[in-house]
């Protein structure tokens, strides 16, 4: 690694980054401190893996969310001063962030996609958005194995077949953790094929996009396409949200992630419910609450003391510092 800076990557101006399975907080820094001359980030697995077995057949808290901010927080403190981090929840490798962190069922899908748009731009690190999740794109959820042209997921059921293992419930389980579920075609209309391609794609396009497409959101002001340009705007305007420091806050809360934002004098706290029930008495530990930044509803109920949250609902309010 340190030849192939010396030699080809320092005469560019670029950002490296690692997909690093093996690549842990306890030796990240051995690839990404700048010092090394080596590579700039690391792509982690660590939150991927909770509460999966493997052959991604879920267990019943694989959205525990005390473990995923304990992971995503140890990740901010092992990169804290040396290094830089990076944030994700999906790519090709992983299914759509919405229905494997949160919730697309059809009455949550939209404000639980703008939540988790919220959580990404607003830690610390650089994060990284796989395509199709901008709008709001949910796991196609396969009934049939011949569907899959995974082969992680053709050869693990044939594997569990062979075994006289569950084929049943590791199929019910790749409706959420197949890899397939990412790589079904770009919803960008309501026409044939999702407006996709005149032939026969490769996957099956997800029956939801006649709804769920770039041309209906392209538009309403509320949509999540542009939230999530909304969002993407914030955080270039306010490099607080780029490289202040970050704290957690409620560590053991089941529902609600919450953690401030702080550079110089100015500090952000940042709210997200991760559940589909309100948050009825969240505390801001004392905080002085200012001016509210962004808000995936349209109304917010906040006074000094305590206030509520509405299911999957996220925002972002400066705190006044005296």
């Amino acid at each position: 690694m340190k030849e192939m800076h010396k030699e080809v990557l320092s005469h560019y101006d670029i950002m490296t980054l690692a997909e690093g399975p093996g690549i842990h907080i306890k030796n990240v820094l051995n690839l990404v401190n700048e010092s090394r001359h080596e590579l700039n980030m690391n792509y982690h697995f660590d939150h991927q893996s909770i509460s999966l077995s493997d052959r991604h057949v879920l267990n019943d808290d694989f959205q525990n969310l005390v473990k995923f901010k304990n992971v995503m927080s140890q990740w901010d403190k092992a990169l804290n001063t040396q290094g830089w981090n990076t944030i994700y929840l999906g790519n090709h490798d992983f299914p759509r962030m919405v229905s494997r962190w949160a919730n697309d069922a059809p009455e949550f899908r939209a404000a639980a996609s703008k939540m988790l748009t919220t959580y990404l731009l607003s830690m610390r690190g650089t994060p990284h958005y796989y395509m199709g999740d901008e709008i709001g794109m949910s796991n196609i959820k396969f009934d049939d194995i011949g569907d899959y042209s995974d082969l992680m997921t053709l050869n693990w059921f044939h594997l569990t077949k062979v075994e006289g293992g569950d084929t049943q419930a590791l199929l019910e389980s790749h409706k959420i953790t197949g890899r397939d579920n990412a790589r079904t075609p770009i919803q960008w209309d309501n026409t044939h094929n999702a407006g996709f391609t005149n032939g026969k794609p490769w996957l099956t396009v997800n029956p939801n996009y006649i709804s769920v497409n770039v041309a209906e959101q392209q538009n309403r002001a509320y949509s999540e396409l542009n939230y999530f340009r909304k969002i993407v705007r914030l955080r270039k305007d306010n490099l607080i949200l780029v490289y202040g420091s970050y704290e957690l806050l409620h560590a053991e809360h089941t529902q609600l992630y919450d953690y401030t934002r702080s550079i110089d004098d100015k500090k952000l706290l940042v709210l997200l419910n991760f559940s589909d029930r309100p948050i009825d008495e969240v505390i801001p530990l004392g905080l002085q609450l200012g001016k509210l930044i962004i808000n995936n509803f349209p109304d917010f109920d906040c006074c000094q003391k305590t206030f509520r949250l509405l299911p999957y609902q996220s925002v972002i309010i400066e705190i006044e510092i005296e």
